[in-house]
Protein backbone atom coordinates (compact mmCIF):
# COMPACT_ATOMS: atom_id res chain seq x y z
CA UNK A 1 0.00 0.00 0.00
CA UNK A 2 2.88 2.31 1.09
CA UNK A 3 4.00 1.58 -2.51
CA UNK A 4 0.97 3.04 -4.35
CA UNK A 5 0.56 5.89 -2.51
CA UNK A 6 3.81 7.22 -2.91
CA UNK A 7 3.52 6.51 -6.72
CA UNK A 8 0.32 7.96 -6.29
CA UNK A 9 2.02 10.97 -5.00
CA UNK A 10 4.73 11.06 -7.12
CA UNK A 11 2.10 11.53 -10.42
CA UNK A 12 0.48 14.08 -8.50
CA UNK A 13 3.42 16.18 -7.92
CA UNK A 14 3.58 19.17 -10.25
CA UNK A 15 6.73 21.66 -10.73
CA UNK A 16 6.10 25.33 -10.00
CA UNK A 17 6.29 25.91 -13.52
CA UNK A 18 3.18 23.08 -14.06
CA UNK A 19 1.34 24.52 -11.58
CA UNK A 20 1.14 27.90 -12.13
CA UNK A 21 0.51 26.95 -15.78
CA UNK A 22 -2.14 24.90 -14.80
CA UNK A 23 -3.47 27.35 -12.43
CA UNK A 24 -3.38 30.22 -14.81
CA UNK A 25 -5.47 28.03 -17.61
CA UNK A 26 -8.00 27.45 -14.59
CA UNK A 27 -8.53 31.08 -14.00
CA UNK A 28 -8.72 31.89 -17.66
CA UNK A 29 -11.65 29.06 -18.21
CA UNK A 30 -13.26 30.81 -15.16
CA UNK A 31 -13.40 33.96 -16.59
CA UNK A 32 -14.50 32.54 -19.59
CA UNK A 33 -17.35 30.84 -18.50
CA UNK A 34 -18.13 34.23 -16.19
CA UNK A 35 -18.21 36.94 -19.19
CA UNK A 36 -19.34 34.72 -21.74
CA UNK A 37 -21.88 37.65 -22.87
CA UNK A 38 -19.46 39.89 -22.58
CA UNK A 39 -18.45 42.31 -25.38
CA UNK A 40 -14.97 42.73 -24.10
CA UNK A 41 -14.30 39.18 -23.68
CA UNK A 42 -15.70 38.77 -27.00
CA UNK A 43 -13.18 41.53 -28.55
CA UNK A 44 -10.03 39.69 -26.43
CA UNK A 45 -10.69 36.77 -28.02
CA UNK A 46 -10.66 37.92 -31.36
CA UNK A 47 -7.24 39.61 -30.61
CA UNK A 48 -6.14 36.59 -29.18
CA UNK A 49 -6.77 34.43 -32.51
CA UNK A 50 -5.63 37.11 -34.76
CA UNK A 51 -2.59 37.31 -32.81
CA UNK A 52 -2.00 33.90 -32.50
CA UNK A 53 -2.48 34.20 -36.86
CA UNK A 54 0.23 36.75 -37.49
CA UNK A 55 2.63 34.58 -35.15
CA UNK A 56 2.63 32.01 -37.07
CA UNK A 57 2.45 33.80 -40.85
CA UNK A 58 5.57 35.50 -39.21
CA UNK A 59 7.33 32.33 -38.48
CA UNK A 60 6.60 31.31 -41.89
CA UNK A 61 8.15 34.04 -43.07
CA UNK A 62 11.21 33.64 -40.88
CA UNK A 63 11.82 30.34 -41.98
CA UNK A 64 11.25 31.21 -45.75
CA UNK A 65 13.97 34.65 -45.38
CA UNK A 66 16.56 32.41 -43.75
CA UNK A 67 16.33 29.71 -46.36
CA UNK A 68 16.65 32.57 -49.34
CA UNK A 69 19.43 34.08 -47.03
CA UNK A 70 21.08 30.22 -46.72
CA UNK A 71 21.03 29.77 -50.38
CA UNK A 72 22.21 33.24 -51.56
CA UNK A 73 24.61 32.97 -48.99
CA UNK A 74 25.98 30.01 -50.38
CA UNK A 75 25.92 31.34 -54.11
CA UNK A 76 29.95 31.99 -53.71
CA UNK A 77 31.00 28.67 -52.83
CA UNK A 78 28.65 26.86 -55.48
CA UNK A 79 30.26 29.43 -58.25
CA UNK A 80 33.97 28.47 -56.71
CA UNK A 81 33.30 24.98 -57.33
CA UNK A 82 31.93 25.30 -60.71
CA UNK A 83 34.87 27.57 -61.55
CA UNK A 84 37.22 24.79 -59.81
CA UNK A 85 35.46 22.39 -62.06
CA UNK A 86 36.18 24.45 -65.37
CA UNK A 87 39.72 24.94 -64.38
CA UNK A 88 40.22 21.16 -64.16
CA UNK A 89 38.93 20.69 -67.56
CA UNK A 90 41.13 23.24 -69.02
CA UNK A 91 43.92 21.38 -67.56
CA UNK A 92 43.01 18.22 -68.94
CA UNK A 93 42.40 19.90 -72.43
CA UNK A 94 45.73 21.54 -72.06
CA UNK A 95 47.08 17.72 -71.33
CA UNK A 96 45.70 16.78 -74.86
CA UNK A 97 46.98 19.49 -76.60
CA UNK A 98 48.44 18.77 -80.86
CA UNK A 99 52.13 18.29 -79.08
CA UNK A 100 50.88 15.16 -77.52
CA UNK A 101 51.35 13.26 -80.97
CA UNK A 102 54.81 14.99 -80.64
CA UNK A 103 55.60 13.26 -77.52
CA UNK A 104 54.37 10.31 -78.59
CA UNK A 105 56.33 9.79 -81.22
CA UNK A 106 59.22 10.58 -79.45
CA UNK A 107 58.76 7.99 -76.54
CA UNK A 108 58.11 5.14 -79.34
CA UNK A 109 61.00 6.32 -81.29
CA UNK A 110 63.01 5.90 -77.76
CA UNK A 111 61.60 2.30 -77.17
CA UNK A 112 62.24 1.07 -80.93
CA UNK A 113 66.02 2.54 -80.09
CA UNK A 114 65.94 -0.30 -77.31
CA UNK A 115 65.46 2.15 -74.15
CA UNK A 116 62.94 0.37 -72.13
CA UNK A 117 62.43 3.53 -69.79
CA UNK A 118 60.03 4.25 -72.21
CA UNK A 119 57.51 1.14 -72.35
CA UNK A 120 55.10 2.65 -69.27
CA UNK A 121 55.24 6.00 -71.66
CA UNK A 122 54.19 5.12 -74.42
CA UNK A 123 51.56 3.03 -73.03
CA UNK A 124 50.22 5.96 -71.07
CA UNK A 125 50.54 8.10 -73.98
CA UNK A 126 48.92 5.97 -76.49
CA UNK A 127 45.81 5.74 -74.07
CA UNK A 128 45.80 9.36 -74.39
CA UNK A 129 46.64 10.09 -77.84
CA UNK A 130 44.12 7.12 -79.35
CA UNK A 131 41.13 8.51 -76.91
CA UNK A 132 41.61 12.25 -77.50
CA UNK A 133 38.66 13.17 -79.16
CA UNK A 134 36.34 10.73 -77.32
CA UNK A 135 38.05 13.08 -74.35
CA UNK A 136 37.80 15.88 -75.81
CA UNK A 137 34.26 15.69 -76.43
CA UNK A 138 33.38 14.61 -73.09
CA UNK A 139 35.30 17.89 -72.11
CA UNK A 140 33.61 19.74 -74.65
CA UNK A 141 30.23 18.66 -72.53
CA UNK A 142 31.20 19.21 -68.94
CA UNK A 143 32.39 22.72 -69.51
CA UNK A 144 29.32 23.63 -71.31
CA UNK A 145 27.46 22.30 -68.36
CA UNK A 146 29.42 23.95 -65.95
CA UNK A 147 29.12 27.00 -67.71
CA UNK A 148 25.43 26.78 -67.49
CA UNK A 149 25.66 26.65 -63.97
CA UNK A 150 27.03 29.47 -63.32
CA UNK A 151 24.75 31.28 -65.54
CA UNK A 152 22.04 29.96 -63.39
CA UNK A 153 24.10 30.97 -60.00
CA UNK A 154 24.50 34.67 -61.93
CA UNK A 155 20.93 35.29 -62.58
CA UNK A 156 20.04 33.44 -58.76
CA UNK A 157 22.49 35.85 -57.57
CA UNK A 158 21.11 38.70 -59.21
CA UNK A 159 17.35 37.55 -57.88
CA UNK A 160 18.13 37.07 -54.44
CA UNK A 161 20.25 39.98 -54.16
CA UNK A 162 17.52 41.94 -55.14
CA UNK A 163 15.02 40.21 -52.78
CA UNK A 164 17.20 40.47 -49.65
CA UNK A 165 18.41 44.18 -50.58
CA UNK A 166 21.86 43.44 -50.69
CA UNK A 167 24.88 44.18 -53.43
CA UNK A 168 25.20 40.98 -55.82
CA UNK A 169 27.83 38.63 -54.66
CA UNK A 170 31.18 38.75 -57.80
CA UNK A 171 31.14 35.28 -58.61
CA UNK A 172 34.07 36.01 -61.19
Amino acid sequence: MDGESHSSAVELAFTGDQLKEVYQESEKKAREQLLSSSAELSTLTDLERKAAEFQRRAKEQEAKLNAIFSDWSGIPARAAAYRNRLDAIAAHRASLSPELQLQFEQALEGLISGDTRYVAVCDMLASRFYSRDLRLRLLDGFQNEAEQELQKLERRNADLSKTLGRPKHKLS
